[in-house]
Formats: structure tokens, sequence, C-alpha cells
């Protein structure tokens, strides 16, 4: 009884969780690597693009890039998120 209700409770957490990405997490039924760059809208970061490219070839995911004025305000830019997980951003750990 109380392992399904501790399981209970981390799965709401977890759908919390997801449910606050700033991100979409998945494109054509796949999780979506996404890129937000710092750049204004309309131009893209050419070592986002060139590491997107590479990624995809490599990994054939779907890859999404976004300038910052398009996620909500605070979100960490550049950034790379995955399954609404942010995997890497500019002054963080994986940076």
């Amino acid at each position: 009884m109380l392992k399904k209700f501790v399981v209970t409770i981390v799965s709401l957490f977890s759908l919390t969780a997801l449910a606050n990405s700033p991100v979409p997490l998945v494109i054509n039924g796949q999780k979506a690597l996404v890129f937000i760059n710092q750049d204004p809208p309309g131009t893209r970061c050419n070592t986002n693009v060139q590491i997107a490219a590479e990624i995809a070839n490599a990994y054939r995911l779907p890859i999404l890039i976004l300038p910052q004025t398009a996620v909500p305000p605070l979100t960490p830019a550049p950034s790379v998120w995955y399954n609404g997980e942010n995997i890497a951003a500019s002054g963080g750990s994986h940076n």
C-alpha cells in the first residue's frame, strides 16, 4: 500500500515537471532536442545550427532551434533541452 502511494506521488511530481517544461517535449511522436538561442528573432547562432545538424545526422531525432523570445521569461539562453530537462545552459554545470 505504501509503495503504491509513493509511486503515485512520484508520478504526480514527474507529470508536473514535464507539464512545466518551457519547450516542446515531442515532435512527430519522437522526443525532441531543443536549442534556445540568445539571438534576436530571425537570426541564428551558427554554432548551434552546426551542432544540431551533426546530432540529427548521428542520432536521427528531431531538432528545434528557438529564439529566447519564443520561450517563457527566465528560461536560460543559450541552452539545450531534451525530454523537458535542461541538459546544458550558459553558465551551467554542463557548459
